[in-house]
């Protein structure tokens, strides 16, 4: 998962032309509109339009500052974009992905399970294609699922290592 949001920086590029096309068109468009003003009115108007722009600015400058507090590690990013994205497939596994790294012994293996089975619920509630998929959440669940019962039988109770797995039938012999 953490791969594939790397590659999220290059999608700001476009960005530039496009914020670029945005000043010049505004600016051409205001200085169309301040030409047609009264010569009275063009004073007062291109100071509302400087208002404008520094709020706007600051508006966006600000929601940058607060933005940028995410970005402070994988924990924080993730549980913003679950706030931001609750639907997201992608952010179930990155935060169940991050609760199994932070203790490789397998001791949030329940939270990490239980993340990504709401992630496969969302999956399910609006089924994807067959090969559009994410066929890595279902190991990704699996190995949750492992490290949970390897968890159980460490501690010696293997009946509820074999729930863990779903369970072995007994044959009886």
């Amino acid at each position: 998962v953490g791969d594939q949001a790397m590659a999220d920086r290059y999608t700001y590029l476009p960005l530039v032309g496009m914020s670029a096309a945005t000043v010049l068109v505004a600016a051409s468009s205001g200085r169309r509109v301040h030409a047609a003003l009264p010569v009275g009115r063009r004073h007062a108007a291109g100071i509302a339009a400087g208002v404008a722009v520094a709020l706007v600015v600051g508006a966006l400058i600000a929601r940058t500052v607060v933005r940028n507090e995410d970005w402070t590690s994988g924990r924080r990013l993730w549980s913003a974009s679950a706030g931001a994205a609750p639907g997201s497939i992608k952010v179930h596994r990155a935060l169940a992905a991050l609760a199994m790294e932070s203790d490789p012994t397998g001791g949030r293996a329940d939270e990490a399970l239980a993340i990504a089975t709401r992630g496969l619920r969302i999956l399910e509630a609006d089924p994807l294609p067959l090969h559009h998929r994410p066929a890595a959440l279902y190991g990704e669940i699996a190995a949750y699922q492992s490290a949970r019962a390897r968890r159980f039988a460490n501690c010696g109770d293997h009946a509820q290592a074999r729930a863990a797995l779903g369970g072995v039938r007994q044959t009886g012999r």
